[in-house]
């Protein structure tokens, strides 16, 4: 008898994973998906520990901070810092492999008009791209995703049609605001999980419950657009890094249309008409995404940066003592470079950041 996939799902499971880009809590999912809200808690409880996670996914720009790409020769303290420091403002940092000298793809987000200097500062030698739009894979919407023996899959072979048919766009929040140290803590939270249950760390932090609610309602909430669904090694390693070039004023229509499956969770278009994407494709969806790049006339040409054997590390952004006078400012950046070059385990600085399993 054939094992069951932990990421296999039902009907019902998959209402309720189309519900969650939308929905602000259990009871909103609940109403979307015709189920209880008990169900819906213990259904969300089961698929964690399968391997779903979810994410809230904010206006980052809106909120004061910049979106770029440093491709570099590889840096281990960059990609794995020593002890329990982590670098803010880094995103997401992926190890590629091309050949026997590995790369660093790094998709970060520095306080806006200071790019440059956290780019110094990090000591990366490679090139900076500006990130012009940020596309996900959205489960509610996605046009090329399916469902065969119970697994969400990959279509592919579809591309070219929904190529012509979508129009690209990216949610933006309606005002901006620099956020306060309590905000800070707030986004990353939710960043790592919008259904996060507040009550026993604003306790051990010791914030009063009216007073977070107030600040997520007035501060925060605005700016959270939506969740996505990650499914953790859908597909397991090696993955690959490409950067596509594209004809003109098509580089969006391109990134939204490659995230309707979940073989690519994330795309970056980069200023010069050039998309960067991870694919997590098993072999069948590779080829199939392999020939219908080929076939369209809107990828100009495409690179393989390389293999990925691993699974990126992901983070949220940086909490705490990390805005100064209505700024965002580097200096727990600073602090932590320093640490890591004198080779420390830990450092005395007030903020943090959540890693993302």
């Amino acid at each position: 008898m054939r094992t069951r996939s932990p990421l296999s799902i039902t009907s019902t499971e998959y209402r309720i994973l189309q519900a969650i880009p939308r929905s602000r809590n259990y009871a909103e999912i609940s109403k979307a998906a015709s189920v209880s809200i008990s169900y819906v808690s213990r259904k969300m409880e089961e698929l964690y520990g399968r391997g779903f996670r979810v994410r809230g996914i904010f206006d980052l720009e809106a909120l004061g901070l910049s979106r770029i790409t440093i491709t570099s020769e590889y840096d281990a303290d960059i990609y794995e810092p020593p002890g329990d420091i982590k670098i803010p403002y880094i995103l997401r940092a992926v190890r590629v492999w091309n050949g026997k000298k590995p790369l660093l793809f790094v998709y970060a987000a520095p306080p806006r008009g200071l790019e440059e200097e956290f780019h110094d500062v990090l000591g990366l030698e490679g090139e900076v791209k500006k990130v012009t739009m940020k596309t996900n894979w959205r489960i509610d919407t996605a046009l090329l995703t399916g469902i065969k023996d119970g697994l969400l899959v990959s279509r592919y072979e579809k591309l070219a049609e929904v190529l012509r048919e979508i129009e690209p766009y990216e949610p933006k929040a309606n005002e901006s605001r620099i956020p306060d140290s309590l905000d800070t803590w707030l986004i990353a939270l939710h960043m790592r999980n919008p259904y996060v249950k507040l009550a026993s760390l604003l306790a051990k932090a010791g914030v009063k419950q009216q007073i977070a609610s107030y600040h997520f309602s007035r501060h925060v909430q605005q700016f959270l657009l939506y969740n996505v669904v990650r499914l953790k090694e859908r597909v397991k390693p090696p993955y690959r890094l490409l950067l596509l070039s594209t004809v003109e004023g098509e580089a969006e229509r391109l990134a939204v249309a490659l995230t309707q499956a979940p073989a690519i969770y994330e795309a970056y278009v980069l200023e010069g008409r050039e998309v960067a994407v991870l694919v997590e494709a098993a072999k069948g969806e590779e080829y199939a995404l392999f020939s219908s790049l080929l076939d369209t006339d809107m990828v100009e040409d495409f690179e393989d940066m390389g293999l990925v054997l691993e699974e990126p590390k992901s983070y949220t952004t940086p909490y705490g003592n990390v805005v100064a006078e209505k700024t965002w400012t580097l200096d727990p950046l600073y602090v932590a470079m320093r640490a890591i070059r004198k080779r420390l385990e830990k450092i005395e600085y007030n903020y943090g950041v959540y890693a993302l399993d």
